[in-house]
Order: C-alpha cells, then structure tokens, then sequence
C-alpha cells in the first residue's frame, strides 16, 4: 500500500488531503479543508477518491510482482 500512495504525484491536492488527514489528524475537517481552499465535501470526495486509485495501484504492483516483472514496465 505505502507504494501506491509514494507513487502518486506529492503535488495533486488529492494526495495533499489525503496526507493531511491521515500524518496531520486535523480534529476539525471543516477548518483543515477551507485551509485548503475547498469544502468539507470535497475533501471528502478527494479522499475517496485517493484511495479508490491507490487501491488499483498497490494490486497492479502485486500483479507484477507477483508475475516477476520488473515494476513499472509494460513488458
């Protein structure tokens, strides 16, 4: 799991909500997402959607592991 989140880009707001909730544990959510300059619902959108993709991510390095393909190549 920690390579799919290190593998997502460090700059994409999903990942900075995401970072934030889980490192930070900000105790008002409605306070930490203005911060950020969006709404508590989108926060919550962003980090739903965060770890749909770095679900798919850490079963894709599985895959290849697994297969013994070098990860992150297609071949």
């Amino acid at each position: 799991m920690h390579l799919g989140i290190i593998s997502q880009p460090p700059e994409a707001l999903d990942r900075r909500v995401f970072e934030m909730h889980y490192f930070t544990r900000p105790t008002n959510i409605k306070a930490a997402a203005h911060a950020m300059g969006i709404s508590p619902a989108h926060w919550y959108r962003l980090m739903k959607s965060f770890k749909r993709r770095v679900y798919a991510a850490s079963r894709e390095l599985l895959v290849e592991t697994a297969s013994g393909r070098e990860v992150g190549t297609n071949t």
